[in-house]
C-alpha cells in the first residue's frame, strides 16, 4: 500500500547509486546561498539530502498510516514481535498510463 501511494524510487539507501548521490549533492550545493562557510554549507547539504532520502528512499519514508514512524522502523518493530528475521529487498510498482 506504502509503494502505490508514494514515489518510492529505492529500497534503501545502499540501493542508490554514487553517480546519483553526487549528482544530488551537487545540486543542492549549488542551491546553498553564496557567502556560506565551506562546514555550513556541508552540513546544509547533507540535511538537504536525508530529507532527498525521506522523499525518494522506501525504509527512510515517513509510513503513509503513521508519520512518526519510517518505514525501516516499521519492519524492525514486526522483526521484534515476529522474531524473523524480515527485510524488504525488492518492490515493483504497477500503474495505469505510465509508460
Amino acid at each position: 500500500m506504502h509503494i502505490a501511494a508514494m514515489p518510492v524510487r529505492y529500497v534503501n539507501r545502499d540501493a542508490v547509486p554514487e553517480a546519483e548521490i553526487d549528482a544530488v549533492k551537487a545540486d543542492l550545493a549549488a542551491n546553498v546561498p553564496e557567502g556560506k562557510p565551506a562546514n555550513v554549507i556541508e552540513r546544509i547539504v547533507e540535511g538537504k539530502l536525508n530529507k532527498w532520502y525521506e522523499e525518494n528512499v522506501l525504509l527512510d519514508m515517513p509510513f503513509i498510516k503513521n508519520d512518526e514512524q519510517t518505514v525501516g522502523e516499521l519492519v524492525a518493530a514486526l522483526v521484534g514481535v515476529l522474531g524473523e528475521n524480515i527485510q524488504v529487498r525488492r518492490f515493483a510498482k504497477f500503474a495505469l498510463g505510465e509508460a
